[in-house]
């Protein structure tokens, strides 16, 4: 009895790790589009995509509850390589990031557009996380507004 766990239990494991062998994940990232600018001795090489926004924060001042209001974030490539946009994250469901599907390339501008549809009167500050394969990874974006009831 105690033959027949062992062999099923080996059986188990050797279909688990040829199930595993070779097989790469869609939408798995290739090593070759992720960069890594430290060096050895911990000074950064001035290899790689470098992200630079005009402004990482915009106040659209006081708007109503409910209205929908959209910001563009712009921002370049200054680095030496490609840039992806990984994701984007926002912090609420109120707000809403579009980014990028292309990789920009070197020396190239795009945006990242912010929707943002407050639910709530009073002061409101919300962020967007946007993911990079850039040496410092994420960077966040910050959205904000005096929010009153519509009169």
């Amino acid at each position: 009895m105690k033959t027949r766990f062992q062999a099923i239990g080996l059986m188990l494991i050797l279909v688990f790790a040829a199930a595993s062998c070779g097989n790469k994940s869609e939408g798995e990232i290739d090593s070759s589009d992720v960069t890594n600018n430290a060096t050895a001795d911990g000074n950064k090489s001035t290899n790689g995509p470098a992200i630079t926004f005009s402004k990482t924060e915009h106040d659209f001042g006081e708007v109503n509850v409910g209205e929908r209001l959209e910001y563009n974030f712009a921002f370049k490539n200054t680095g030496n390589k490609d840039l992806l946009i990984t994701n984007t994250s926002s912090s609420c469901g109120c707000t809403v990031p579009s980014k990028p599907k292309e990789a920009i390339a070197p020396g190239e501008e795009n945006v990242i557009t912010v929707a943002f549809t407050p639910s709530k009167a009073g002061f409101s500050e919300k962020f967007v996380t946007v993911s990079t394969n850039c040496e410092k990874r994420d960077v966040r974006l910050t959205v904000k507004a005096d929010v009153v009831e519509p009169k």
